[in-house]
């Protein structure tokens, strides 16, 4: 299970690392080209970058905050299991494995990788 989050997380930087400079050349160069006159499709656009921005962020935040959550309450599960039936400690492991540091990572990342995703589609369109 944790190749599968590792492969989703290497997956949307990849997709994050191709997808957003294009979207980013495609806003700028139609910025660009309506400098001097821009319609209120242009206006939009520029509306919308900024508070996609914020909103990415804000939900990976509170993704990341939430997987965070997540884990706690599967190591604090571990410890309380290991006080009241310490014959099962040895099976334990105390020390986040990759897999948790990955999954909190995917969490935050994804809100930020479907966006671009979704821009990349749309300003092809065009």
């Amino acid at each position: 299970m944790a190749r599968r989050r590792t492969a989703s997380t290497q997956r949307q930087l990849t997709e994050l690392s191709h997808r957003a400079p294009a979207v980013a050349a495609q806003r700028l160069m139609r910025l660009a080209a309506s400098a001097h006159a821009p319609t209120a499709a242009d206006q939009r656009e520029v509306m919308r970058m900024g508070t996609e921005k914020w909103q990415a962020a804000q939900a990976g935040g509170f993704a990341m905050a939430a997987a965070m959550m997540e884990w706690q309450a599967r190591t604090w599960d571990a410890a309380m299991q290991a006080m009241w039936m310490p014959w099962t400690a040895g099976s334990m492991s105390w020390v986040p494995a990759w897999s948790d540091v990955d999954r909190v990572m995917a969490a935050g990342l994804r809100p930020t990788s479907r966006t671009v995703s979704a821009n990349a589609r749309r300003l092809r369109g065009r």
